[in-house]
């Protein structure tokens, strides 16, 4: 995952503001985006960007399988040392209603300044191979649970990805860190879900 862009005056720019600016270059006529354009947007961040977006994304209501589907490839190209992400021709195509996005943006949003009050350059090793290839695998799993159709359980699994995004772009080990206990949280959830859910499912079967 790459480092934060400077701006002209060699101080980088904040996630924070690459989002809003992102978001804010929409006008009214466009209804859609493609990830192929998010992808344009982000260029110079890379895995941390896209995949801070498509978690984003997955926290759009009705389309979180999509959003997690989407993740899978970046994550596993991190998780096998690919320098950039290469999107599929049919990935790239995908288009995402502008409005949606710009909801699930101001839903995360208070979540990205809150976490960007305290990141800084620090522990190193945590954001860059073989770390980063872990975290890819890391990815994958936490996409996974987006799958499951059941209520909560992506919130915290995209709440898990966008922290370790945050970690990787601001090169702050320390935030991964958190963001990796936070993935420890979203899993169990997810995983308690699914059991209560098949359960449920079980004795209905049986009922």
């Amino acid at each position: 995952m790459n480092a934060p862009v400077p701006e002209a005056n060699g101080n980088p720019r904040r996630t924070s503001d690459v989002i809003r600016e992102f978001v804010a270059s929409f006008d009214g006529t466009t209804a859609t985006v493609s990830v192929t354009e998010i992808v344009a947007a982000l260029r110079h961040r890379s895995y941390g960007g896209l995949i801070l977006i498509l978690a984003v994304v997955a926290l759009v209501p009705g389309i979180s399988i999509v959003g997690g589907l989407m993740i899978v490839v970046p994550a596993a190209q991190m998780m096998v040392g690919l320098p950039y992400p290469i999107l599929p021709g049919r990935l790239g195509r995908t288009r995402l209603g502008v409005e949606r996005l710009r909801g699930a943006v101001a839903r995360i949003l208070p979540i990205i300044l809150y976490v960007e009050r305290f990141v800084r350059p620090r522990w190193a090793w945590a954001t860059r191979a073989p770390a980063e290839n872990f975290i890819g695998a890391l990815t994958i799993i936490l996409a996974i649970v987006l799958f499951v159709p059941l209520p909560f359980t992506n919130f915290m699994p995209a709440v898990a990805m966008i922290v370790i995004s945050l970690g990787f772009l601001e090169r702050d080990g320390v935030i991964v860190v958190v963001g990796l206990a936070t993935s420890v949280v979203a899993l169990a959830m997810g995983l308690t879900a699914i059991f209560f859910g098949a359960e449920a499912v079980v004795s209905l079967l049986t009922g």
